[in-house]
């Protein structure tokens, strides 16, 4: 099920139709609906798409290759796939973009885990092929502080060529009767205040059952979908996800205050926790909240940490 998101199309749309190089960059939360805007977007346009996962760079490259080979028909791309990935993005400009302008990577991060270099390959490339082509390129990512900083970011060697970007918020509360159409709006107002707007939450709920059954089955059911997911999103996106996991089940709890919550996850570095805090930060998580009498906010001893994802705040106080 595909709802709103009419101004992302509709810039979408915009850079399609220009006639030069276009390198757009998309991120968000995970579960946010990246890969159905671009499906979306793509479906009536010729293009290649490509979603990247966790296996090793050979296996990218021959997944990669298999893709070219499916849009293109080139019988030599059936039997060997591209050795680096130098080789299969000089391809693309030099022999694709004519025929397929659109390529898409989904999940671009993933293919910087086998190899750090790709940025530096791509910006390389960029730089010799871009004002040659007419080339709508689309990276899209799920780790938003890798597409912040090493992508969008200063340092990144590709920072500076992005046409623009697009950071894809949840939907908000008023898309909610698109989902849940037999329910009273004040149905849509419980249920958006325990799922928030993510549409792969909204998708789990059904106005054919009342919110308490919905709940029961796709929250507190052991097998589903929605069970343990703030649980294994903090699997998937960082490196100590027991320790982030008790800083949110404090603040979840009250502790709301830095000093609260060092005491109560039991570590004793506050520049660690504070640490921690950012990244949940950047995760869209946890807002830090501050006094607006505040002349200095970010230098304030007045702020408090609370759940800014809905989900996320309803799941740790059950």
């Amino acid at each position: 099920m595909f709802v709103n998101r009419t101004e992302e199309l509709g810039y979408l749309e915009k850079l399609y139709k220009e006639k030069n190089a276009r390198l757009l960059i998309i991120y968000g939360r995970r579960r946010i609906g990246k890969t159905e805007l671009l499906r979306q977007f793509s479906k009536d346009k010729k293009h290649l798409f490509f979603s990247s996962d966790l296996s090793s760079e050979q296996e990218q490259l021959r997944q990669f290759t298999e893709k070219i080979y499916q849009v293109t028909g080139e019988s030599f791309l059936q039997t060997q796939a591209f050795s680096s990935w130098e080789a299969s993005l000089r391809y693309t400009f030099d022999h694709l973009i004519d025929k397929i302008p659109l390529i898409i990577i989904d999940e671009f991060p993933y293919l910087c885990v086998s190899n750090s270099a790709l940025p530096s390959i791509l910006q390389k490339i960029w730089d010799e092929k871009a004002k040659e082509n007419n080339i709508f390129l689309i990276l899209c990512g799920s780790y938003m502080s890798f597409m912040e900083k090493e992508v969008l970011g200063s340092k990144s060697p590709l920072f500076g060529r992005r046409t623009g970007q697009i950071v894809l918020p949840p939907l908000r509360f008023e898309h909610l009767k698109d989902f849940f159409s037999h329910y009273s709006k004040k149905d849509r107002v419980y249920t958006y205040a325990i799922l928030g707007g993510t549409p792969a939450y909204l998708q789990r709920f059904s106005d054919k059952r009342t919110i308490e059954q919905n709940v029961k089955d796709e929250v507190l059911s052991k097998n589903a979908f929605l069970y343990s997911e703030p649980r294994f999103l903090l699997m998937e996106e960082l490196r100590e996800p027991s320790i982030y996991f008790s800083i949110l089940k404090a603040i979840a709890f009250g502790k709301t205050r830095l000093n609260e919550i060092v005491q109560e996850t039991g570590i004793d570095d506050r520049h660690k926790v504070n640490k921690y805090l950012t990244v949940l930060r950047e995760l869209h998580i946890v807002r830090r909240k501050v006094p607006l009498t505040e002349d200095k906010p970010h230098k304030s001893r007045k702020g408090i940490y609370i759940l800014d994802d809905p989900f996320f705040r309803f799941w740790f106080r059950l």
